[in-house]
């Protein structure tokens, strides 16, 4: 489960990471200008509270003064972001920058550790600073003696003196507050202000889903969120909302993580990770189909399927099924291979449904679908 903005800096407070001063306004608070005089701020930066990145390309992102405050107020709240109605904002005080920086720290299974992600260019998608400059992030397992092996390479970006040891410091805050079932914790972009403090401007947290009966407290205020993820484990699936626009369906974690890697390879944002397991059967495909599609920003849905013990025929069946009972909006591509892919892609090709063997060709026109083209 992702978190929003203001819950992320609300365990940020909790483990003593610096982060703007701010507060959070609900739809039918009353609010007034009083809050410039609360901050001794001039302007303020109003972000729309979703669990979800990329709110500033998509207008959630607005700077304000005393003079539009109110009317900046209701231009917010009557956006629709990400398929997201926006019932909070937090506004907070505009930064003095002298340079963004990213941090985070994520779980690595291949490393069997958290891993320190940093990069001396923030405020972007890493895959975009990867992709450009991969020379500017450096990954570090965090094992006995990282910070020394951190320190090292860091040198290299020829930050202001005495920048990385504050960074290595906020890095063990983060690391601590990591091991409370975070998969990922990310500030993007961490703020090198003008009088050299570092102040986390954004955060992003995922939670483990596995562990939402150990964090109760976030699940009515991701409601939206939480009921899809419920939806799909009692189906047996795994679920995870993401903040792209193409929706994944594939039969294990591997593979569907797989399909997210080449999908970002080819310029494609997922949707979401949902893996149906092994085994499924027609009405668990027609199923997880539905649940996929119950997220508005699905422009284009892709289902890349291995056949072993999931049968090919059971999968095109399910699809075939659901797309006659249902008026299906958005475009779909399936790869189907494995056990029954003959009888399978005949059932798809009677349908009128795009099927392919290779992944890549596949992947390709789901991104293409996916941008209308």
């Amino acid at each position: 489960m992702n978190l929003t903005e203001h819950q992320g800096k609300k365990l940020f407070n909790k483990f003593r990471i610096k982060v703007p001063k701010g507060t959070v306004i609900n739809r039918g608070d009353n609010f007034n200008i009083d809050i410039f005089n609360k901050f001794k701020v001039d302007e303020l930066v109003l972000k729309a509270q979703i669990p979800f990145g990329k709110r500033g390309k998509s207008g959630g992102v607005l700077f304000t003064n005393r003079s539009n405050f109110k009317q900046k107020i209701k231009e917010l709240f009557s956006k629709i972001i990400h398929g997201f109605k926006i019932n909070q904002i937090r506004a907070e005080e505009k930064l003095n920058i002298a340079k963004e920086l990213y941090l985070s720290i994520t779980l690595s299974r291949a490393e069997k550790s958290y891993m320190l992600i940093f990069s001396s260019e923030g405020g972007v998608e890493i895959e975009e600073i990867a992709e450009k400059t991969p020379q500017k992030i450096i990954k570090v397992p965090l094992r006995t003696g990282w910070e020394a092996e951190f320190d090292k390479q860091c040198q290299q970006f020829n930050l202001p003196l005495g920048t990385i040891k504050k960074v290595i410091q906020i890095s063990k805050k983060l690391h601590q507050l990591a091991k409370n079932d975070i998969t990922l914790a990310e500030i993007n972009p961490l703020i090198l202000t003008k009088s050299n403090e570092l102040v986390a401007a954004d955060s992003k947290i995922t939670l483990d889903t596995n562990a939402l009966f150990r964090h109760k407290e976030y699940l009515q205020e991701n409601k939206e969120q939480a009921n899809l993820e419920e939806e799909a484990k009692k189906m047996g699936f795994t679920y995870v909302q993401l903040d792209g626009n193409i929706g994944v369906i594939g039969n294990g974690a591997g593979l569907v993580m797989c399909t997210l890697d080449t999908l970002a390879h080819f310029n494609g944002a997922p949707a979401n990770f949902l893996d149906i397991g092994g085994g499924a059967n027609r009405e668990k495909i027609t199923k997880a189909i539905e649940i996929v599609l119950k997220n508005p920003n699905c422009k284009s849905l892709f289902i890349n399927i291995f056949g072993g013990i999931t049968k090919c025929d059971e999968v095109a069946s399910g699809i075939s099924n659901y797309l006659q009972k249902n008026k299906m909006n958005i475009p779909v591509t399936v790869r189907l291979i494995g056990t029954n892919e003959q009888q399978g892609q005949q059932i798809l090709k009677q349908a009128g449904i795009h099927f392919f063997k290779d992944i890549e060709q596949a992947i390709n026109q789901a991104v293409v679908f996916s941008k209308g083209e």
